[in-house]
């Protein structure tokens, strides 16, 4: 698909929810110039893949600096969770897939004994620098170097959609407590299956690439968390914020509160 093509689709979605006449008139006049305009050229919209470990790589130092509008849209309200939960001091948390810390350091902000994980040490150095003497480790997210029932608050952020499947929901139930919370973000199916939403970063020479990812629909994640032990009591849906354009208002991010049986 072109870049041309994939803007021809979003003003076609915009053009459905549009809730008037003018905003009809906008995008039926935006899809009428990109046909006009079309000369069977432009640039493709999928960009060279690369494998998560080395897009990661790459990302690392950029990655808390690049606007990322799953980001915008999932950070308030896992913070607002978090503080739902209360004090953290005299509990244990695990950040599973902890990248730069960006969540490890609200846990130990928080008070809670945190361990990260993630599997990109160039990630890793980022989230020591960030958060200082904090229990980081190196892991996957299908084989956690975390002991059984360890974690009172699991932690897992915009990190399962890299995985093809959400096999790795029952290592995050493995290593909570009965009782335990687990908070899981993870960009909205919408976003990955319908709008073609793809992290990506520059390489060392500027050149865009894409790392893969996965749309999960909402009845796989409830198959995984029974499966894993888990009960779903709550699930958010942040939407897009007005300063992403045609798809301000779809869903972004989906956000889960489960608890473990």
């Amino acid at each position: 698909m072109r870049e041309r093509d994939h803007e021809l689709g979003l003003h076609g979605l915009a053009l459905l929810r549009a809730t008037d006449e003018q905003e009809v008139a906008v995008h039926r006049d935006a899809i009428a110039q990109l046909v006009a305009s079309d000369d069977g050229t432009g640039v493709p919209r999928r960009l060279p893949e690369v494998a998560s470990r080395e897009g990661y790589a790459t990302w690392a130092q950029t990655y808390d600096g690049q606007g990322n509008r799953s980001i915008r849209a999932e950070d308030p309200v896992m913070a607002a969770l978090l503080d739902e939960l209360g004090p953290g001091e005299g509990r244990r948390a695990v950040d599973a897939g902890c990248g730069t810390g960006r969540h490890t350091a609200k846990l130990v902000e928080r008070g809670w004994d945190t361990v990260g994980v993630d599997g990109s040490p160039e990630m890793l150095d980022v989230a020591r620098e960030r958060v200082p003497g904090a229990d980081l480790r190196e892991g996957d997210l299908r084989q956690l170097p975390v002991e059984d029932a360890r974690a009172d608050l699991v932690v897992c952020a915009l990190a399962l959609s890299h995985l093809p499947d959400l096999e790795a929901v029952g290592e995050l139930g493995r290593i909570l407590r009965p009782g335990g919370v687990l908070l899981l973000s993870n960009p909205h199916p919408v976003a990955t299956g319908i709008l073609g939403a793809r992290a990506w970063c520059r390489t060392p020479v500027g050149e865009r690439v894409q790392i893969p990812e996965w749309a999960h629909p909402v009845g796989a994640y409830l198959d995984a968390f029974r499966a894993a032990g888990l009960t779903a009591e709550q699930c958010l849906e942040p939407p897009y914020g007005p300063q992403d354009g045609l798809v301000a208002g779809l869903p972004a991010v989906i956000v889960w509160r489960a608890v473990r049986t």
